[in-house]
């Protein structure tokens, strides 16, 4: 998350605003994938908890 917030700072810094679209857009991607990641994790791990028992 660092480098992509540095990367919000220098596309506002040093160019249009355009440019700060697709930093934008890469964070909330990231983010959806973040927690879709989770939850199937979570899931995995409940059902191997359940063969276990």
């Amino acid at each position: 998350m660092r480098n992509i917030a540095v990367g919000v700072v220098i596309a506002t810094t040093y160019f249009p605003a355009e440019t700060v679209m697709p930093v934008v857009f890469g964070m909330l991607f990231q983010q959806v994938l973040a927690s879709f990641f989770s939850r199937v994790m979570e899931k995995y791990q409940l059902k191997y908890a359940e063969r276990l028992l």
